[in-house]
């Protein structure tokens, strides 16, 4: 043995490690494109309270008033039409989960300090919170696909 099979075998090997190798970096670039922090020892991403900083009032109590059911902060504006093609798909996702699920639309013309203290500077926007700290965050319209992928890490502890 040896020869051409050694070098297939290397090639293959090779070619498996750039593999993994790029799959991670996806991993790493999507977490800190949705404002995370990745963490190499724990092997993911983790977010913490400067994604939404100065939360207070009427919808800090919404939060607390949740349970265990997570909050989707849709930062949207009735005039964009992908904003509202965002909702449809959004309530048409979680339609069957609705236990587990909360969608709070925030129209950025009207609570503009809301929006301005999580940060959101582009629409639409959607940020999740769970026990009331904010977990992720989706910029812009992406497809149900996306979407639902989303919403599958959204939900997982």
């Amino acid at each position: 043995m040896g020869g051409r099979w050694d070098v297939v075998a290397w090639r293959w090997i090779l070619g498996l490690l750039a593999t993994i190798a790029f799959a991670f970096g996806c991993e790493v670039d999507t977490c800190l494109d949705r404002g995370g922090r990745w963490n190499d020892v724990a092997g993911e991403c983790e977010f913490d309270d400067s994604i939404c900083p100065r939360i207070s009032g009427h919808f800090e109590a919404e939060l607390a008033g949740a349970g265990d059911r997570t909050v989707l902060a849709v930062f949207w504006a009735p005039w964009s039409g992908p904003d509202r093609l965002l909702l449809e798909t959004l309530e048409a996702e979680i339609g069957q989960d609705a236990d587990r699920w909360l969608i709070r639309r925030v129209n950025v013309d009207e609570e503009v300090e809301l929006a301005e203290s999580c940060l959101v500077r582009s629409i639409p926007t959607v940020i999740p919170f769970r026990s009331g700290r904010p977990v992720g965050r989706l910029v812009g319209a992406v497809s149900s696909e996306e979407l639902r992928l989303f919403l599958e890490e959204g939900s997982s502890d």
